[in-house]
């Protein structure tokens, strides 16, 4: 990266690790834990955002159909790790499992670690304690065993996992919403001959999530340069946190909203590429 690229790319880190820092969402920031509260969703329980105390009053307050709590989109800023990257467009699946009998069943998920320098580095550790203090909040007393977002490592070897959901269910007269956000089977790339056999399967019934991940540039990556683009890169990930309890386990469930890469993966150079000649050479001898 020449020089001026570099300092245009700090340029931008340093804007983008503000509006992080205003939006109230920012796990590296300290005050995040007065802008969210746990709230029921469904079967599990769900980030939202708090609500402020200078709220309109009751008989301002817009009518009930209206007034819907809004989900709490957290941000944080990680280095996806090399290792534990499952975050392609079929997830690395190849065959059924226990865990995922069917192509449709796979999540795509990284591993997110500490960057190696920069702010963003030590904002990393306020994270993942900010994290931990979040699953606290709604831990299950006396849990046997907690898994998914901030449970494994500590310090400088903390982790946070992130997922995403690759495929999404048809109905039958899907609407238009559903429809921007989703891409048909016929071009969506897997990697082997199991995932593409399912695949072919699903295509009348599925229909495929992209990522909404985003270069340097601020360019779509397309599904095909999902590892390629994103192992190893600095990276801002929005993402929904949920909280489920079953049979004496906890689990902490991210939902990617949005990618953004603020540092590219370290370029690998490539072995040159030698021709290959048609009689052994002879060995130079003194």
């Amino acid at each position: 990266m020449s020089i001026l690229n570099a300092s245009s790319t700090n340029d931008r880190n340093t804007r983008i690790h503000q509006e992080l820092l205003d939006s109230g969402l920012y796990l590296g920031d300290r005050a995040i834990l007065q802008h969210v509260e746990w709230k029921p969703n469904g079967r599990r329980e769900s980030l939202f955002i708090k609500e402020s105390p200078s709220s309109p009053s009751d008989d301002q307050k817009p009518s009930s159909d209206d007034s819907v709590a809004d989900l709490a989109t957290l941000s944080t800023v990680v280095r996806i790790n090399d290792n534990g990257f499952w975050l392609t467009s079929d997830a690395g699946w190849r065959a059924p499992t226990d865990i995922t009998p069917h192509l449709r069943d796979a999540k795509a998920s990284c591993i997110g670690v500490s960057p190696l320098t920069g702010v963003f580095r030590d904002d990393f550790f306020l994270s993942v304690e900010n994290a931990h203090l979040l699953q606290q909040q709604i831990a299950t007393p006396n849990a046997g065993e907690h898994l998914g977002f901030a449970c494994k490592g500590e310090g400088q070897f903390a982790e946070l996992k992130f997922r995403h959901m690759l495929f999404e269910r048809m109905s039958e007269k899907p609407d238009s919403q559903t429809l921007h956000a989703t891409v048909d089977l016929a071009t969506w790339p897997v990697h082997s001959d199991g995932a593409q056999e399912e695949l072919d399967e699903m295509k009348n019934n599925y229909r495929a999530i992209p990522l909404a991940a985003y270069d340097i540039q601020d360019h779509l990556i397309p599904p095909s340069s999902y590892r390629q683009k994103l192992q190893g890169a600095i990276v801002e990930i929005d993402f929904d946190l949920s909280h489920s309890a079953f049979r004496n386990k906890d689990t902490y469930t991210t939902d990617i909203r949005t990618i953004r890469v603020l540092k590219p993966p370290p370029y690998v150079t490539p072995a040159p590429k030698r021709s290959l000649p048609t009689t052994l050479p002879s060995r130079n001898t003194k």
